[in-house]
């Protein structure tokens, strides 16, 4: 029998553990990318981790809705910045979401989208794309993105979860996951 697919997401929370440094990080991502004010465009429901990446860098924010493999919708207009904080490996069409974006975009609009990485023995079922660097560059160019900067992230977990089974201990050996950072901007046609 097949292994079902799990498609629930867990919403982003800064008070764990592995929340708490991934927010550090990928702030200090942004905190090099977010040169000037404006709104940003969350992909995503309303979330904590967001919000809370916004409100230090003084930043309006709103949140989009729908399917994102279908009709997804946000406010129409230009935003300054689009936060894709662990989305498109859930997406069963990355391709088709991310020729979406442009409508909310123009040619200044920095988006920031982080993706993990792991080898293929930690991928789980919560995701339809693991995606390699090789990979993900063919996504991106094929859906008109040109990567400003990249960034790759060792992705810790709290020090008791190595300790909980075989699997995890892997993962603080040889199977150490990794979350890629990207910011892209639209690409010169």
């Amino acid at each position: 029998m097949a292994k079902k697919l799990n498609l629930k997401v867990d919403s982003s929370d800064v008070r764990d553990f592995q929340g708490k440094v991934r927010f550090k990080f990928t702030r200090k991502f942004l905190e090099q990318g977010i040169t000037r004010s404006g709104e940003v465009l969350s992909i995503g429901s309303e979330n904590r981790f967001d919000s809370l990446m916004a409100e230090h860098f003084k930043l309006p924010i709103s949140f989009t809705s729908g399917d994102f493999d279908r009709e997804w919708s946000a406010q129409e207009r230009d935003y300054a910045y689009v936060f894709c904080f662990e989305v498109i490996e859930h997406l069963m069409n990355p391709l088709h979401f991310l020729d979406g974006l442009h409508r909310y975009m123009n040619p200044e609009t920095r988006v920031f989208l982080t993706t993990p990485y792991r080898p293929h023995l930690f991928w789980n079922n919560q995701h339809f794309h693991e995606f390699d660097q090789l990979r993900f560059n063919h996504l991106l160019n094929a859906a008109g993105f040109a990567v400003v900067r990249h960034q790759t992230r060792i992705a810790w977990y709290h020090p008791l979860f190595y300790l909980s089974g075989i699997r995890p201990f892997l993962r603080l050996t040889i199977g150490r996951s990794r979350t890629h950072l990207y910011e892209l901007k639209p690409a010169v046609k």
